[in-house]
């Protein structure tokens, strides 16, 4: 049945996570461990996992009946591995990054099969209705700035190069403003920026086909809603007369943002003239 199917692969999932810490626990990367670790690899079906996202997606396409766009969305390949080695989120993510260093042919080959599961993934998002796919490189800005082209980017380049012609994606990296030029190359239509940078000196030096989102600080939706709408009253007379922006936080609204805050920003953008 499809609920054993999914129980099936993530336990394969889980099979793969566990010799990915061993490995990089143990410092030793043994013929027979890698052996392992590609055969966990070689033997996942991560489709399997979809089935149930994909239909609701094709769902909510019919309700909007093209009203409005509808987003597909997914991790980057360097993101999601992080989950995987690390088990969760992390403060240095040490493991993750020892992998890289220390056994690039087996982090290469993690990072190969997410970023074959993910195209797939995004192609079946498309087919669902979705009319642009975000990519968040949520832990882009943790590797080594010499090194973000090879653990994260390069496989990032990849998905979006295997997707329909000009189809729009939409690509936000947390903590990797040196990169922002590098990433207007990648195919991207959007990048999504964090609250960090000056977005309007963002827009200045990036080509005028690729357009920016952003980038409010999300804790603002924690503080009152004059102040909210001062902020971003600020952030959308910085971006007139420059084209291509798509209002957006920064980064993820947080648990203890106020109603009446995101009230007042919902007003300030939709009445902004």
């Amino acid at each position: 049945c499809a609920f054993g199917n999914v129980g099936k692969e993530l336990r394969r999932l889980e099979r793969v996570r566990l010799l990915l810490q061993e490995l990089v626990v143990s410092g030793r990367v043994s013929s027979l461990r890698r052996l392992l670790l590609q055969r966990a690899c070689a033997n996942l079906r991560l489709s399997t996992l979809q089935g149930r996202f994909l239909c609701s997606l094709t769902q909510s396409s019919r309700l909007l009946g093209g009203t409005k766009a509808l987003l597909g969305f997914g991790g980057s390949p360097w993101t999601l591995a992080t989950y995987m080695v690390e088990g969760g989120s992390s403060d240095e993510f040490e493991r993750i990054k020892l992998l890289f260093y220390t056994d690039r042919a087996t982090f290469d080959l993690l990072l190969e099969k997410l970023t074959a599961a993910l195209i797939a993934y995004f192609q079946m998002q498309i087919r669902s209705g979705a009319d642009a796919i975000q990519i968040f490189d949520s832990w882009g800005g943790i590797i080594a700035g010499p090194d973000y082209e090879a653990a994260s980017l390069q496989w990032i380049r990849r998905i979006i190069a295997a997707l329909p012609r000009d189809f729009p994606v939409i690509l936000y990296a947390k903590g990797t403003a040196p990169h922002l030029a590098a990433q207007a190359g990648t195919g991207a239509r959007v990048l999504s920026v964090d609250w960090t940078n000056d977005l309007a000196a963002v827009r200045r030096t990036l080509p005028a086909r690729v357009a920016v989102q952003g980038n409010l600080d999300p804790v603002l939706l924690n503080t009152t809603p004059a102040i909210v709408q001062h902020e971003t009253a600020r952030l959308l007379e910085s971006m007139r007369g420059t084209a291509g922006h798509i209002f957006n936080l920064g980064h993820g609204i947080l648990p203890q943002a106020k109603l009446e805050c995101v009230e007042a920003l919902v007003a300030t953008v939709t009445g902004w003239r």
